[in-house]
């Protein structure tokens, strides 16, 4: 079975020598679809799209889900059975269900006051975060699988080198997620640079510091650079009206660009450089 554009979603029975175009029901892009078995499956895609087939493909029908509402684009399907399956996509997203897609749980990754984004955040998303409520991540998790031989052995990936593990399916017995986040072997990580306050530019030794990082990693193509700026809680509090925070923004702007000049000196390209929690005037908004 195949998905993409346009809602398309075709299906063959022989081994992929004939294919035969199933009515979606949608003109949204699809991602993804993986099938629990020869009859049952999903397929999900833009805007919190998912669909469910119990013939194999050939009708499909839309599924409600936390993510319909939010219009988030699904990105990835694993079915572990005909009644579970995961789904993860954009800002975060991780749902699950056990019946079969008739209800979803949202365990999306959300933000914090500790998260180094809660001070990109705009003051209603930062007093939202205050009160308990759920701010997500704005991370796309971009592939979830599972072992053939043991659909409860899984793994998600993301971007910013995000990868979660499990070995029981996702979910404990009360009912909690169980991934377990994992670390990449063979990164290269620069301690953290420490600045002071209302500070923006680093000393020469800083930089040279920098610059000899990037240099080692500059012909290493297969790594990406994340760039994550801080602030203290001193700086929050003197710059971070509630008002008009911009004064803060252009600390963690100004922070950011003098890493990035340095990195780019060396001859590393912008497309390998990745920014954690870009300022809101930049911050996507699909």
């Amino acid at each position: 079975m195949a998905v993409g554009y346009w809602g398309a979603i075709y299906v063959s029975e022989d081994g992929g020598r004939s294919w035969k175009k199933s009515d979606s029901g949608t003109e949204r892009l699809l991602y993804a679809v993986s099938m629990a078995n020869d009859k049952a499956g999903w397929a999900v895609g833009q805007l919190g799209l998912i669909l469910r087939t119990e013939d194999g493909g050939h009708t499909w029908k839309a599924q409600d889900n936390p993510k319909a509402a939010e219009g988030k684009n699904l990105l990835s399907v694993v079915a572990q059975d005909e009644n579970r399956a995961w789904v993860t996509g954009e800002w975060g997203t991780r749902i699950y269900t056990k019946d079969g897609g008739k209800t979803w749980e949202d365990f999306s990754l959300t933000i914090d006051q500790a998260h180094p984004q809660f001070v990109w955040l705009s003051i209603p998303d930062q007093e939202r975060v205050r009160k308990g409520q759920k701010v997500f991540e704005d991370v796309s998790l971009t592939n979830v699988s599972c072992l053939p031989g043991d659909r409860n052995r899984c793994w998600i990936i993301g971007e910013f080198a995000y990868i979660f593990r499990t070995e029981n399916g996702g979910i404990n017995p009360d009912g909690t997620p169980s991934w377990e986040k994992g670390a990449i072997v063979g990164g290269l990580e620069l301690e953290p640079i420490v600045m002071g306050y209302n500070v923006i530019e680093l000393t020469d030794a800083q930089r040279e510091h920098v610059r000899k990082f990037a240099e080692q990693i500059k012909d290493e193509e297969h790594l990406n650079i994340a760039i994550e700026p801080r602030v203290t809680e001193a700086e929050i509090r003197a710059f971070g009206h509630q008002e008009d925070p911009t004064p803060l923004f252009e600390i963690l702007e100004a922070r950011t660009q003098e890493i990035q000049a340095i990195v780019e000196d060396t001859g590393i390209l912008s497309d390998r450089i990745r920014r954690r929690g870009p300022p809101p005037w930049t911050t996507r908004t699909s």
